[in-house]
């Protein structure tokens, strides 16, 4: 006699299956990093959801067909999810069990600054260098909301001077997301 599945089993399992959708991800985001705040004390979420508008602004810049339906759309769930990996408030499993694809999953990872921390520049390189368009896009969205007046100024005046660390970041990933551009268009 075959066994039954409890009911969490069957909806991990319907959730495998089940493509992965943003609004599905921007929930599970909330859950995940209920309870966080960012250093200026507001709802982490805001900053996810700040880093998504960010994100879908770059891709509305795009020139016609660099980037897929499918890549687009990964595009903005890696916006929403691009801190839950290095925060530890997901894991690899998670992100597969409600129908995330392995593709977003090393996008991910490749977001995510793990212990042993590499020095911050050197890692900005490597993602220009991986040529990943989402990654490199995300990354540009997420260093535009972190280097923002606002958050900046939100910061105690000890940690303000991390923006000469932001704008090294902002050059060098939107210099090349420029040549990809190039690129593209010759």
């Amino acid at each position: 006699m075959p066994m039954i599945e409890n009911s969490t089993d069957a909806l991990s399992n319907n959730e495998a299956h089940t493509p992965l959708t943003l609004d599905r991800f921007i929930e599970f985001a909330r859950e995940r990093h209920s309870g966080q705040t960012s250093l200026s004390g507001e709802p982490y979420i805001e900053h996810l959801l700040r880093v998504l508008e960010n994100t879908r602004q770059i891709l509305s810049r795009l020139p016609d067909g660099m980037i897929s339906p499918e890549d687009r759309l990964e595009a903005e769930l890696a916006a929403v999810g691009h801190d839950m990996i290095e925060d530890g408030r997901a894991t690899e499993e998670d992100i597969l069990s409600i129908g995330g694809t392995a593709s977003l999953v090393r996008r991910l990872k490749a977001l995510a600054r793990m212990d042993p921390k590499p020095v911050y520049q050197h890692w900005i390189v490597d993602i220009v260098n991986s040529g990943d368009l989402v990654v490199i896009i995300v990354k540009l969205a997420d260093n535009q909301d972190n280097n923002s007046d606002v958050r900046i100024a939100a910061l105690p005046p000890e940690m303000q001077s991390i923006r000469k660390r932001y704008d090294r970041a902002f050059t060098t990933l939107n210099t090349g997301l420029k040549q990809m551009i190039d690129r593209f268009l010759s």
